[in-house]
């Protein structure tokens, strides 16, 4: 699979509905969890940083497919309009010759 395609699904994936609610009840019940936890509990208030941590390298990670599928198919779509130009120039060129251009 192509960046660009890891970048559709990474899109499809955040932005779907189940996605959406999964990650504001995560994000919900850790934030919670760190309220609830008693500050002389040291292991505990370091794990949930730990997942909070985690849970944020995995949207981070999908949103940075995301970027790099869209900064591809946004170079092929300049490769392709400059091959257009390009092409287009030529028939210019075989039709009308040197004078043409």
């Amino acid at each position: 699979m192509d960046a660009a395609q890891r970048g559709r699904e990474a899109q499809a994936l955040l932005t779907s509905p189940l996605f959406v609610e999964a990650k504001a009840d995560v994000e919900g019940r850790l934030q919670q969890a760190r309220r609830m936890v008693p500050l002389t509990d040291r292991r505990t208030h370091t794990e949930l940083i730990l997942m909070e941590q985690l849970w944020m390298q995995l949207t981070q990670y999908l949103e940075q497919v995301i970027q790099t599928g869209k900064r591809l198919e946004q170079q092929e779509a300049e490769r392709a309009a400059q091959k257009n130009y390009l092409e287009r120039g030529l028939a210019v060129f075989r039709k009308y010759g040197r004078g043409a251009l």
